[in-house]
């Protein structure tokens, strides 16, 4: 029991020491918090995505499962369903993950036009994604 709670300690010192300056130093970065931040920014879109996806697909196959019981019944009512109204369930799916590299660009933008200080909002309208090199261009 002794020797875990030294080793916890050196670990715990050896984090502190060698470790905790070379992280805040690479978070401090202005670029990398800028990516940091405007990523950040697309979780709520991304998790709306994602739940429209899991509506729209339901994990069921007509042709494996027969609608011997209520919840199978259930299941295939909501694949029948799901498949029915696929477009109109899939549109939240389109416009958040479908599209995420325009929101990347544009949380990243405004994040590093913040740090820069300069006018966030339109400096984030006015970059622009080059889709054969994926590089940010920042238009000043």
């Amino acid at each position: 029991m002794k020797s875990s709670n030294a080793t916890t300690q050196k670990m715990q010192k050896f984090m502190v020491e060698k470790v905790a300056p070379i992280s805040n130093r690479i978070s401090n970065e202005p670029h990398l918090a800028a990516l940091r931040d405007g990523l950040v920014n697309l979780v709520p879109y991304t998790v709306l995505g994602g739940f429209s996806t899991l509506i729209a697909s339901p994990p069921v196959d007509p042709k494996l499962i027969k609608p011997s019981n209520w919840f199978f019944k259930l299941l295939l009512g909501w694949y029948y369903w799901a498949k029915a109204n696929s477009k109109a369930l899939l549109i939240p799916y389109n416009l958040s993950i479908g599209i995420i590299s325009v929101y990347v660009v544009l949380g990243v933008a405004y994040q590093l036009a913040k740090h820069y200080k300069l006018a966030a909002f339109p400096t984030s309208l006015i970059s622009d994604v080059n889709p054969k090199i994926r590089t940010l261009y920042i238009s000043c």
